[in-house]
């Protein structure tokens, strides 16, 4: 019997996130009202403004409709409950993503010259490329905040191009 309760409390210690009580966390972001798809999200736990990260901190990536769902740097569903320092950037191109839509549009256009499918790679990249520059009031020197008090799927930020 002893065994039996020293395993069950070892497993719910095991199995949880230790001392940070976690909450899920969804939410959208927008760029000049758009959806911003393609863009990680990251919420960084923190006591207050001025205090360093207290907990692990929690990544979503946009889907087209610029939606994101947190997942905890160790795994976990979701974000701490406290207040987070939150930052919205770009990784490195996704040469996939740029295929898939190249792709996409040719299949729709069979009989497209070779010198236009060239052409319109060449657009999709620069498109893509020009929304990884976001302003750094986003990225490196976020203003943006977010306090997760429990569950919540309105965790949304509207950007703006420049920044404000």
């Amino acid at each position: 019997m002893r065994r039996l309760i020293f395993l069950l409390v070892v497993l719910a210690v095991g199995c949880s996130n230790g001392q940070y009580p976690l909450a899920p966390v969804s939410g959208t972001v927008t760029l000049d009202g758009e959806p911003l798809e393609g863009a990680e999200v990251v919420f960084a736990p923190m006591e207050n403004d001025k205090t360093t990260i207290v907990g692990p901190a929690s990544v979503g990536y946009t889907d087209q409709e610029g939606r994101f769902t947190l997942k905890t740097i160790k795994g976990g569903s979701g974000a701490v409950i406290t207040n987070h320092r939150v930052s919205v950037s770009f990784g490195e191109v996704d040469e996939a993503a740029i295929a898939a839509k190249v792709e996409e549009i040719t299949e729709k256009n069979l009989n497209m010259p070779e010198r236009k499918v060239i052409a319109l790679e060449k657009k999709i990249r620069q498109s893509m490329t020009n929304k990884k520059s976001l302003p750094t009031t986003y990225n490196q020197n976020t203003r943006l905040r977010f306090e997760v008090k429990g569950p919540t799927e309105a965790a949304n930020f509207d950007l703006n191009s420049d920044g404000s």
